[in-house]
């Protein structure tokens, strides 16, 4: 489901009458919804597509990858997190098995959602994150159901441009970037403060 509507685009739009352009105008909302996803610094989802919208994602926090603070802290990419489906963590040796054997307690942790953190509770079963790559295994919710207003207008913005430009895809300027992918100058100012690079 697109993240903005074709009747919102419309309004960015007033030389358009009735709602013949709506499938190519959802098509463009999601190319620019996927476009600041990946800029960024969103992965694909679980269900492989580069998103803002809420989603579930899975993920394999470790030193290598950043993912792992300190042994009793998570990062978890992107954020705001909404909810923690399951964590497992297989400390056994050997193949790991993310299953009953490995599932720590959803008491055992706490989550910061907003900075998409996950620490354990003072008091717990559990004992610490493993350090080893892919021991640990996060499956969480992240993205906005409602993006906020300035993403919002990023998406919509972008999608209007690249919409007023579908005639010149292929057309390459003088510095090598294609016409139909020159970005609106503003779009940077609005999505900036939700890069997840920056903290990575």
């Amino acid at each position: 489901m697109s993240v903005a509507t074709a009747a919102q685009l419309r309004d960015l739009l007033p030389y358009l009458t009735g709602t013949g352009e709506d499938a190519l105008l959802l098509s463009y909302i999601d190319r620019a919804d996927a476009a600041i996803a990946q800029r960024l610094g969103f992965p694909t989802t679980g269900g492989g597509a580069l998103t803002l919208a809420s989603s579930s994602y899975t993920a394999y926090p470790d030193p290598e990858n950043g993912g792992r603070v300190d042994s009793e802290t998570v990062r978890l990419t992107p954020w705001p997190v909404s909810a923690v489906t399951t964590i497992h963590d297989d400390q056994r040796g050997g193949n790991v098995a993310y299953d009953s054997g490995s599932l720590v307690s959803s008491a055992d942790y706490e989550l910061d959602g907003p900075a998409g953190r996950v620490y354990l509770v003072p008091v717990r079963t559990f004992g610490s994150f493993s350090s080893y790559r892919r021991r640990c295994r996060v499956v969480f919710v992240a993205g906005w159901a409602t993006l906020p207003a300035d993403l919002m207008q990023a998406v919509l913005m972008l999608a209007k441009h690249l919409y007023e430009r579908r005639a010149q895809q292929g057309l390459v300027s003088a510095d090598g970037k294609t016409l139909a992918q020159m970005e609106p100058p503003e779009l940077g100012e609005l999505i900036g403060r939700y890069s997840v690079k920056r903290y990575l």
